[in-house]
């Protein structure tokens, strides 16, 4: 972790600066479990976070295919980045304009200075 406080400025401001350049506004839905008797639990979708700012960044271009009883789907891998005190966690997600599904998968290390979460997409075409 960076202890020095104008490093850390000087990096958060770079993110802020690198997030506008190609920026996409998304408003997170959590998933939230719910307890059932016995021990199971059901995941159910929780109250939208309010809208953030990212950058998404395609980690490969193309992931794998799925199928499923109507035809084949792709999944794509991304990175999101957001700034420093983005609220980001493991199973919240986001449909695009043309109603592809995303879902974060996992955090990546924090840095101090940016929040990244690692994103898979699922659908014929990602829009971003």
């Amino acid at each position: 972790m960076i202890s020095d406080d104008i490093t850390m400025q000087t990096l958060r401001d770079s993110t802020t600066w690198f997030i506008a350049t190609d920026s996409v506004t998304i408003a997170l839905t959590p998933r939230v479990k719910i307890p059932k008797p016995g021990g199971a639990a059901d995941w159910v979708n929780g109250t939208p976070r309010a809208p953030q700012k990212f950058m998404l960044i395609a980690e490969q271009a193309f992931s794998g295919v799925i199928e499923s009883g109507d035809g084949r789907q792709r999944q794509y891998s991304y990175v999101l980045i957001g700034e420093w005190d983005a609220t980001i966690e493991p199973g919240d997600w986001w449909a695009d304009s043309s109603g592809q599904h995303w879902e974060v998968a996992g955090m990546i290390p924090y840095n101090g200075y940016e929040t990244k979460a690692g994103v898979h997409s699922i659908g014929k075409r990602p829009v971003d």
